[in-house]
């Protein structure tokens, strides 16, 4: 297929062959990326943008999701990878991040480091720790494992399968399950080691008791292998049989943003704003008024395809993001026709509804 595309935006096509339908589907992908300047205004990134990615892309404040994956409902996700940063950068116990686009807000409390101390009725919340920025990653939020010795010489990795690389999560139910089904010596199962707790949290159910076991809190990409994401995606119950009509999963299947900052699609005018992930003051900017529309010919189909807008990912840091754009089709294809895209930008911001 010939693609025609002079314009900021980076773009993909793949063309997927449907026996079903008899017909070929075409999917058509966009990134634009921004640069946020410091008058607040927002300006397209023609020297570095972003390209797409055919798998996730780790950094250090979490991944850069993939954007080789399919869509089909109109969801619009928020991701955002970044860190908390204390009011004029000075130590905090705790504070609230959040950002909001038009009336959508969402909030996290982020604390300094603390852990469980005592046991049974003396248990605690130590104090938290100072700090002056806190990442929000998964690894700062509810979850985590550990290595228990089933006898002295058998260790055992457990994990909460939501988020296995975050903090807080309580082994013992699982070790005592193990212990039972192993027939674990006495004095085993066992581990070491304190038991923190997350540094960051949802505001609405945070941990007070010794026994709570919150859904992870972040904002960045959710990991594809995680039961926080399969949880939200798979509908089949046991002893169901999926059919093409009615597979076993949701769209959901195919979002990568947090269950909480996948939203309904902002409208055209409706202003962003990020409180407490820069230094400094918050940052406020109106979302892209873009457009990416794709004129095609195929054979004699002909017309022009909107790319809705699936994907804000925000990367305040390096006060960059990015918005990425998808399309699908059905199209008869027949061998020797012409086949081409024509990517063109416009202002504006395409909802489902125009068709």
């Amino acid at each position: 297929m010939d693609i025609v595309n002079t314009t900021p935006a980076v773009v993909s096509t793949v063309l997927t062959d449907n026996p079903e339908l008899g017909q070929w589907i075409v999917l058509v992908t966009a990134k634009v990326s921004f640069v946020m300047e410091k008058d607040g205004s927002i300006a397209i990134d023609r020297e570095d943008p972003f390209s797409l990615f055919d798998q996730d892309v780790a950094t250090e404040l979490g991944l850069l999701p993939r954007d080789n994956l399919p869509r089909w409902d109109n969801a619009f996700e928020v991701i955002l990878l970044g860190k908390a940063h204390t009011p004029a950068n000075q130590p905090l116990t705790q504070m609230e991040v959040a950002f909001s686009i038009a009336d959508c807000r969402r909030r996290l409390r982020v604390f300094g480091d603390r852990a469980w101390e005592g046991k049974g009725a003396n248990t605690r919340i130590t104090s938290p720790r100072p700090f002056r920025e806190m990442p929000l990653t998964y690894e700062r939020a509810f979850g985590g494992s550990c290595e228990v010795l089933i006898d002295r010489e058998s260790p055992i990795d457990i994990m909460d399968p939501n988020n296995p690389v975050g903090r807080g999560f309580d082994p013992e139910p699982a070790m005592a399950q193990l212990g039972t089904l192993l027939k674990a010596p006495k004095g085993y199962p066992k581990y070491e080691g304190w038991r923190l707790l997350p540094n960051v949290e949802d505001p609405s159910v945070l941990i007070t008791t010794w026994d709570d076991a919150p859904q992870p809190a972040s904002w960045a990409t959710v990991p594809l292998s995680t039961a926080l994401h399969m949880n939200r995606a798979i509908t089949l119950k046991e002893g169901e049989t999926p059919t093409f009509e009615d597979p076993p999963f949701t769209p959901a299947l195919f979002h990568r943003a947090h269950p909480n900052c996948v939203i309904p699609l902002p409208k055209p005018d409706a202003m962003v704003k990020l409180e407490g992930v820069t230094p400094g003051k918050a940052l406020s900017f109106m979302l892209p008024q873009i457009r990416v529309l794709a004129d095609y010919v195929f054979g004699e189909d002909t017309g022009t395809l909107p790319l809705a807008p699936h994907m804000l990912l925000l990367l305040p840091e390096d006060r960059r993001m990015y918005i990425v754009f998808r399309a699908r089709m059905y199209t008869n294809i027949i061998k020797g026709e012409e086949r081409s895209l024509r990517i063109r930008l416009e202002k504006g911001w395409h909802t489902p509804t125009e068709g």
